[in-house]
């Protein structure tokens, strides 16, 4: 008995309410990301044999946008009423228009993945797949707000409950998450799904999801096959989006081309870099990031000079040994924190001129021509390199330092804290023009919540009076915590995505 033909149904009957609020003019399915529109992403996942049909309401399309779907995207469009019920609504309302006789994959207009069809092909044969990720994703961070998956305890290849907007645990990335993606072998029995949750209003934030259909076809003794894929990401949100542009544009950036001609790179790495423990048994400055240790990675996109490395006998060591060329000074014993690593320090670092003072852990993307100009013209005695907080890091304000600026000049530093939502976040390197400012080190205060760093020192210099100045970077990337770099190793490891084609 032959297979029943598929399909793929997309539900695309909300407004994109929270883009447009955002300031986005076009409709979220046709917004552009790298090259084409938001919803040819998901199209391109399913091979031309796949019969596509798009569920809307007409008045949120352009004639554009609909010769568009019909004519280049292959397309056919079902329009029903508008509504605001969610996505398993349209589905239920579109049903006298759909091949119920045929099978069909379901797929919401704002994510992309990749998979491999034929394997895809070979799990077809159960009553529905919830296509999932399992692990680190970035926008998972601090967030359960998805589609969570619990696997049976018999058959853990098999679902037993899917839940909406919340996790079963409070360990949600080792769950199953739902992509956003389905196949449902029966059409007809997804459309009765799609109306019994209706009936019995199952709505979740006020919405019909899809999704909860699984639930009753396992309630009924049918098998839904969990297939997992590689990588996915969601656009559902603009935070989501802008973070994905973000981390675009950081990937693609080319190491810097200054050599040995850019300004003096004064790099600390002396510290154990005791919390990246989870992620490597390394030295922080010495995890491997693409073939590169940490430090090396993040030098080599500094417009700088190659770099001097501040270190202890015990990275040394491993510098030796893996034949590393990089200049080192080498500190009597291991620091106890990044401000005792400069007190150590201080006696080299004076009598330095128009360095940058740089860390193993944090590099940044700017212009470095228009940064010098501007320095020509202000002469800080020092400068503060700051950032607009990404998606992430706004989850972990209290892991940065943040300052008060006023034109241009750097009026307050509140070190590992934030005072107000418009305070930029102080980046992991500065710039000095006379090292001589670091005898100012033993009037520090100390500093009662937690290990010292060198945010404690400029914060002394800027109550001090120095004339230190902000720097808003492009792009600021911080290494320094395990959410981070599993983040940045995510996209990095991903960067394929980004492609054009």
């Amino acid at each position: 008995m032959p297979s029943p033909a598929l399909n793929l149904v997309i539900p695309m009957a909300g407004r994109g309410s929270r883009f447009r609020e955002a300031g986005y003019q076009t409709f979220k399915p046709f917004l552009e990301i790298d090259g084409r529109p938001m919803i040819q992403h998901v199209l391109e996942r399913f091979p031309p044999d796949v019969r596509r049909f798009v569920v809307t309401s007409r008045e949120l399309l352009s004639p554009a946008e609909i010769a568009r779907l019909e004519q280049e995207l292959n397309c056919e469009l079902i329009f029903i009423a508008p509504h605001r019920e969610g996505p398993a609504y349209s589905l239920a309302a579109a049903a006298e228009q759909l091949p119920l006789d045929e099978s069909f994959f379901i797929a919401y207009c704002d994510i992309s993945w990749r998979w491999d069809f034929e394997q895809v092909r070979a799990g077809l044969d159960h009553d529905g797949v919830i296509y999932t990720h399992q692990g680190f994703h970035p926008h998972l961070i601090a967030n359960n707000f998805s589609a969570f998956c619990l696997p049976r305890a018999d058959a853990p290849a098999l679902l037993d409950t899917i839940r909406e907007k919340a996790s079963f645990t409070d360990d949600w990335m080792s769950e199953p998450i739902s992509i956003g993606a389905f196949f449902i072998r029966d059409g007809h029995a997804m459309i009765a799904a799609s109306r019994q949750l209706i009936a019995a209003d199952s709505r979740v934030n006020g919405e019909f999801f899809p999704s909860l259909i699984f639930n009753q076809l396992t309630d009924m003794g049918g098998q839904v096959l969990l297939q997992s894929v590689p990588y996915f990401i969601h656009w559902g949100v603009p935070e989501q989006l802008q973070d994905y542009l973000r981390w675009k544009r950081i990937v693609n950036e080319p190491p810097s081309p200054t050599g040995d001609r850019g300004p003096q790179n004064i790099l600390t790495m002396a510290g154990l870099g005791k919390r990246m423990r989870e992620v490597s048994e390394q030295p922080k400055a010495m995890i491997p990031i693409h073939g590169l240790p940490m430090y090396r990675y993040c030098a080599d996109r500094f417009p700088a000079a190659a770099p001097t490395l501040i270190t202890v006998p015990g990275i040394a060591r491993q510098l030796n040994a893996a034949n590393r060329r990089e200049k080192q000074i080498v500190l009597p014993r291991q620091t106890s924190s990044q401000f005792d690593t400069l007190l150590q320090a201080a006696p080299l670092l004076c009598g330095q001129r128009d360095f940058f003072l740089s860390s193993c852990d944090a590099f940044g993307l700017f212009d470095p021509q228009h940064f010098q100009a501007t320095v020509a013209r202000q002469r800080p005695d020092a400068v503060i390199f700051t950032f607009r907080s990404s998606l992430t890091q706004r989850k972990m304000a209290t892991h940065h330092t943040h300052v008060n600026v006023e034109n241009d000049r750097v009026v307050a530093v509140h070190v590992k804290s934030k005072r107000s939502e418009d305070d930029p976040g102080l980046a992991g390197f500065f710039w000095i023009r006379n090292g001589d400012i670091f005898h100012r080190l033993g009037q520090v205060p100390l500093w009662g919540e937690g290990e010292m760093v060198a945010d404690n020192a400029f914060a002394h210099f800027v109550a001090e009076g120095l004339n230190v100045m902000a720097y808003e970077l492009d792009e600021y990337v911080h290494l320094g915590t395990p959410e981070e770099f599993m983040e940045f190793r995510y996209w990095l490891d991903h960067r394929g995505v980004f492609a054009t084609p």
